[in-house]
């Protein structure tokens, strides 16, 4: 489960890949769009991404980029104020620990982000162990109540 941050949500998981198998499922765009959505990345520090969610797509520039162990790029969509997505990937024991940070959120957002990106992060283990893809929706709206019950506790 991720948690809220004093402006975001954080994730952290241990995923049973080494670093450079997380890092191309993170940002190449082949395997981006298995578990998450279509996407072009220029993979260079100002580079631009799109990630082509229907209805809403996300540009983004990077921010940093510094394989296989962070990548970070402005999250943009329509109606929405800027934000930024941060992926650490650390070599562990069993594979590769990931830590996901969405910062400068506004909190009326954050009950939206972080159900989805939690349900992002179910469907890249699924594409990581090669199993049948859970599907988005059902899992962003089974996980939403456990974290509106979280945000209230805080």
């Amino acid at each position: 489960r991720g948690r809220f941050t004093d402006d975001g949500i954080q994730f952290d998981r241990t995923l049973p890949a080494a670093p450079d198998v997380v890092w191309r499922a993170i940002t190449d765009p082949a395997e981006i769009g298995e578990w998450m959505d279509r996407t072009d990345i220029d993979s260079q520090v100002g580079g631009a991404l799109t990630v082509h969610f229907e209805g809403s797509p996300v540009t983004g520039t990077i921010l940093v980029w510094e394989p296989p162990r962070a990548l970070e790029y402005t999250w943009v969509i329509d109606g929405e104020i800027e934000s930024v997505v941060r992926f650490e990937l650390e070599p562990v024991p069993d594979g590769t620990r990931l830590r996901l940070w969405h910062r400068a959120l506004p909190a009326d957002q954050e009950l939206g982000y972080a159900p989805g990106w939690h349900a992002y992060l179910d469907r890249l283990l699924a594409h990581l162990h090669a199993q049948p893809m859970p599907d988005w929706a059902d899992r962003f709206n089974a996980l939403r109540p456990g974290y509106r019950d979280l945000r209230e506790a805080r």
